[in-house]
């Protein structure tokens, strides 16, 4: 699904969805670290793919809405260590660093759907950031 832009206010929402949900962070301390390598690389490839480069944020508040299909009860939280990589990828992409940024976590069980994280980034401050090369502003 390509990423959708939003104007809101001072600033823009950008978003997109990743068409599956991270292992956990219990199986992630179970698996051979080699694996673990993969998963990662393949989050930030997939995140690579699905987001375009656009004008830099400073300030973001970022939110992650996990979709479970079944009424299983899951902790959104638990989940979270499995998407770094997908922060460290939107940085340089969407983000100017990701220590200015505030995380969000939800949870919705029971949809029906497919299982998937959408991921939604909030401009804070409404100013974007130059990048260096021109052809990137």
């Amino acid at each position: 699904m390509a990423p959708r832009r939003h104007q809101e206010g001072a600033g823009v929402t950008r978003s997109f969805v990743l068409p599956y949900i991270p292992p956990g962070s219990n199986q992630l301390a179970r698996m051979h670290w080699s694996r673990v390598a993969d998963w990662r690389r393949q989050v930030r490839d997939d995140v690579t793919l699905l987001v375009s480069r656009e004008p830099l944020i400073r300030r973001a508040r970022v939110t992650y809405a996990f979709r479970w299909r079944t009424k299983t009860r899951h902790d959104p939280h638990n989940y979270v260590e499995a998407l770094k990589p997908l922060m460290d990828a939107l940085v340089g992409r969407w983000l100017v660093d990701d220590d200015q940024v505030t995380l969000e976590v939800h949870g919705v069980i029971g949809t029906g759907e497919r299982d998937c994280v959408t991921v939604t980034v909030e401009d804070l401050d409404g100013r974007r950031a130059w990048t260096d090369s021109p052809d990137e502003r």
